[in-house]
């Protein structure tokens, strides 16, 4: 806990092999952390000041859980976590699957996974046309770290049926296990690389699908 928490505070961490006992440790400090910080979202939710989640409201269960436990761990990680080495390539494949995933948003569920295919000519152009993305370099790594797990964050105002615009001014209390999760997968994708950071990523969003696992299967 306390190299997390230090890791959090300075953006220093140290490189070492990976363990399932270390990953494990990870997920349960996610876990610990999410529960006292999210008391204010559940006073929000008891008071019924909130509108439905979207995760009440799943017409195709095996499809969402799907998207949620393969696809989307693999796209969050690459946007938000990928770049924390801010290469010029590392920052255009993080880009590319931004754009392609608001693409995505904006046309709707009537479309595929498929069309993350796109990000790949995406990814080339801005590789090609934008040299000035290493600007990011610039930023000392605590900055970009902080900002990258903000904007994770902020993506999941829209797991909600309906936003209004006073969710968005609180956005961190209505998305606290996203912003914890987003440190937490952050020093995984450090400390232990990008492919174990998709693995915590994974994992968190398996155990959330399992109450709808269940009801699917009854």
């Amino acid at each position: 806990m306390k190299e997390l928490i230090e890791f959090i505070k300075t953006g220093s961490y140290s490189r070492e092999s990976v363990t399932i006992k270390g990953l494990f440790k990870l997920y349960l400090l996610h876990i610990a952390w999410c529960i006292p910080l999210s008391i204010p979202f559940i006073v929000l939710k008891f008071v019924d000041a909130l509108p439905t989640h979207a995760f009440q409201n799943i017409e195709d269960p095996l499809k969402f859980m799907f998207g949620a436990v393969f696809i989307a761990p693999i796209v969050e990680e690459l946007i938000f976590r990928w770049p924390l080495v801010p290469t010029r390539l590392n920052i255009s494949i993080a880009l590319s699957f931004f754009l392609t995933y608001g693409i995505k948003y904006t046309l709707g569920s009537a479309y595929g996974y498929e069309l993350y295919l796109q990000s790949i000519p995406i990814c080339i152009l801005i590789y090609l046309v934008a040299p000035f993305i290493c600007i990011a370099k610039q930023l000392p790594f605590k900055c970009l770290m902080h900002f990258l797990v903000i904007a994770f964050g902020f993506l999941h105002i829209s797991n909600f049926t309906e936003v209004y615009w006073w969710m968005y001014l609180i956005f961190p209390v209505l998305t606290v296990p996203q912003i914890v999760l987003g440190y937490v997968c952050s020093f995984a994708r450090m400390k232990y690389g990008v492919v174990y950071s998709i693995i915590l990523h994974a994992f968190n969003n398996l155990v959330v699908c399992i109450p709808l696992l269940i009801k699917y299967l009854h």
